[in-house]
């Protein structure tokens, strides 16, 4: 394959999907144009959720200390199976 046909078949694959993609492009160009913008009130009513925010800092906190708790048992177990304690 000559130098010519590589570089021939090489710009036909990079500007294939160009072409592909061209009119999808000029698609979403013009819905953004015709977009509109809609002002969207607040909420008036308060979340029922009774959950605060220290509430959710507690229950991270207790399952961080709870899986490095289980990281030390396990590495202290494979530990003592392999011997590295004189246990």
């Amino acid at each position: 394959m000559s130098a010519l046909s590589k570089f021939v078949v090489l710009v036909c694959i990079g500007l294939f999907p160009q072409l592909l993609l061209a009119d999808k492009q000029k698609k979403i160009y013009e819905q953004l144009e015709n977009f509109e913008q809609k002002k969207v009130r607040s909420p008036n009513l308060k979340s029922n959720e009774s959950q605060s925010f220290s509430s959710g800092v507690y229950k991270v906190l207790i399952a961080d200390i709870t899986l490095s708790l289980d990281n030390v048992l396990g590495v202290a177990g494979a530990a003592k199976q392999l011997g590295l304690f004189g246990a």
